[in-house]
């Protein structure tokens, strides 16, 4: 992350710094009009950034989240797609 060189930078009064990852998750997202993803992405990149608000910024993906990952993509028909390009 870039730290500002001046004063804080807030969402809902708060400075950005003191908020848990995991409580702002909760209040942003993107919803784009048109979504597309990134060129060259794969399933299993795309399907675990829905895993970034259960860990600290700097950690990548656990034990668990691997297995909330396969769980999630079996649920709803895509096991064994994880390494193809969205």
């Amino acid at each position: 992350a870039i730290k500002a060189k001046k004063g804080d930078v807030t969402f809902k009064g708060k400075a950005l710094n003191q908020w848990k990852l995991k409580d702002l998750a909760k209040h942003i997202a993107i919803l784009p009009q048109h979504p597309t993803a990134p060129e060259g992405v794969l399933v299993e990149q795309l399907v675990a950034l829905g895993r970034v608000a259960h860990r600290k910024w700097y950690q990548g993906n656990s034990e668990r989240d691997q297995e909330v990952m396969t769980e999630s993509l079996a649920s709803v028909g895509l096991a064994g797609y994880e390494k193809r390009v969205v």
